[in-house]
């Protein structure tokens, strides 16, 4: 039997953070279980972290590799938070020009570099793009109705221009994946083909609901269950 262990490492998506559409708090779902079956048995192992950055995650990472890796492969999801820019600064001075949390290159280029650590240490690597925000419900609710949100918009253009900027993030980790040859898990088209889209993206737009969650999961296990390995795999190679 095959035992493979998977670290994710992310933000909240990939940490399966959920909001509660009553309370409008947030919390995480249950730990993940591994999956068996009777040729494969996959362990994953969450490092997802609210509010990450692809500049957390180098760190996260670093720390990782540093204490000697134990697992054989590991999934990278960040770029939400990147994307994501100081609304209230936006508001109050609209005719200004404002760069998003990571600037577009700079997180390629720190992307790049944590691709290049992880493969030297011989793991498999599989980045996966971004599931879809819900731009009308994301404004409302990271922008509040006010003479700023409206500021806000007129410096947007629309509400879709916020899909449309986290939409290039998700693009450039898909050029990166071609870039560096590396698999890619394609959660973003799950989200697009479902006919059930809405019930998919929480109330605050970004968050997945446990259906969504549970979407990602699942394409998870079977995405690395489809992966072939070869034989030393399971002998990362430490500092």
């Amino acid at each position: 039997m095959r035992q493979i262990k998977v670290k994710l490492f992310g933000d909240s998506i990939i940490g399966r953070v959920i909001q509660d559409p009553a309370t409008g708090r947030y919390r995480r779902l249950e730990p993940l279980e591994d999956l068996e079956t009777p040729d494969l048995h996959l362990a994953l192992d969450n490092g997802g972290r609210f509010g990450a950055t692809i500049s957390k995650g180098r760190q996260l990472i670093d720390k990782y590799l540093q204490r000697g890796p134990d697992c054989q492969v590991i999934l990278l999801n960040y770029g939400g938070n990147d994307c994501n820019f100081n609304w209230p600064v936006i508001g109050r001075n609209p005719d200004q020009e404002h760069q998003a949390a990571t600037p577009l290159e700079t997180f390629y280029r720190g992307y790049l570099g944590i691709i290049d650590k992880i493969k030297t240490r011989g793991m498999k690597l599989v980045l996966a793009n971004l599931p879809p925000i819900d731009a009308e419900k994301f404004f409302d609710t990271w922008i509040k109705p006010d003479q700023e949100s409206q500021r806000i918009l007129a410096w947007l253009g629309d509400k879709e221009a916020i899909y449309r900027w986290h939409e290039m993030y998700s693009l450039k980790v898909e050029a990166m994946a071609r870039e560096t040859a590396s698999p890619l898990l394609d959660l973003r088209s799950l989200f697009l083909q479902n006919r059930q889209f809405k019930s998919l993206i929480g109330p605050d737009g970004m968050h997945p609901t446990k259906k969504g969650h549970d979407l990602i999961l699942e394409a998870v296990y079977h995405y690395i269950e489809g992966l072939t390995f070869p034989e030393n795999l399971s002998q990362p190679q430490a500092l």
